[in-house]
This record gives C-alpha cells, structure tokens and sequence, in this order.
C-alpha cells in the first residue's frame, strides 16, 4: 500500500435516510441547504438521500429525493419558483453551465436506478423536471469563475410528484 492510499481514505457515498437531520445540520452554516426541510415530511414516499462531504479538492453534494401528494408539490413549487435565479428543464450540472449565461447545477445523484453506496452517478433529470437554481455563487478566478463554487435549488416534477432538494460545492 502506498504512502498517499494509507493516509487518505475517500468518503463513501451516504444513502441513508436515517442520516437525513444530521447531514443537515452540517449543511446548515454554509446557508446552502436553508431550503432544505427541517425533517422529511411525514407525507413523503420513495425517499432517496445521497451525500458526500468534501474530501481534499474534492466537491460535496447533498441531495434529497421525495415523492409527495400533488398538492405539496404545487404548494413547494408556488414558493420557490418566484426565487429562482435561472430555470432549466431537465439536464444536469454540465449542460446548464454551458448554456449562456448559465451556472453549474446538480447531477441527478438520486436517480433510483443507479443510487449506490460504491459509485456516485452522475445522471441526468429527465424533461419532464424543473430545475430552479436559488442559489450560485462563483468562487474561481477571472475567466474561470466556475473552477470552484457552489450552488442549491429544487427540482421539481408535476408529472411524478417529486421533489429533489440539492446543494453542492466544489
């Protein structure tokens, strides 16, 4: 075993949604999972977490998968789409940063398809999600300004009744 294996060990892709509060909580001081709930809702289904904390250089993400009755849906949708400060239907990070003027958002890490503890998926949101970035804050230098970052936003689908709260930096 080499000298940099034995020192470091890479973080392992969280799925537990018993860790939901806690991950949270750890969130809570960069101010990008405000938007996030305090708790899973009672109501919600099919939930899927999928977490990773940073690691060296490495990026961090945090996302919450959720089906719920429409009426939550439109009623979430209602309150944070009017926040948004870019739109995207379907896509995933790298599309929406290479559209003008756009920024980097979230892969779809909660995809139930390909969750796994081993390999983090990088999928992405079907047409049928509205992407609704609240949050995007450059950190790079001039030219590069997305080379390191953050951003959050909600996911939306009226047509499954999902809800995906994420947050990422890198």
């Amino acid at each position: 075993m080499s000298f940099v294996s034995s020192c470091f060990v890479v973080p392992e892709i969280t799925t537990d949604i018993s860790s939901y509060e806690k991950i949270r909580t750890e969130w809570s001081n960069s101010g990008l999972a405000d938007h996030f709930p305090s708790a899973i809702p009672k109501s919600a289904t099919n939930t899927r977490l999928s977490y990773v904390p940073g690691f060296l250089q490495g990026g961090a993400h945090f996302q919450l998968r959720i089906t719920l009755p429409p009426k939550d849906v439109e009623e979430i949708e209602r309150k944070y789409a009017p926040l948004a400060r870019h739109k995207y239907h379907g896509g995933d990070r790298m599309v929406h940063a290479n559209e003008p003027n756009g920024v980097p958002t979230t892969f779809f890490y909660t995809n139930a398809d390909s969750i796994s503890k081993d390999s983090m998926p990088h999928d992405t949101f079907p047409e049928y999600f509205s992407i609704y970035v609240l949050k995007a804050n450059p950190a790079g230098t001039t030219g590069i300004s997305w080379n390191h970052g953050s951003t959050a936003g909600i996911a939306i689908s009226r047509q499954t009744n999902e809800v995906v709260y994420w947050c990422e930096s890198w």
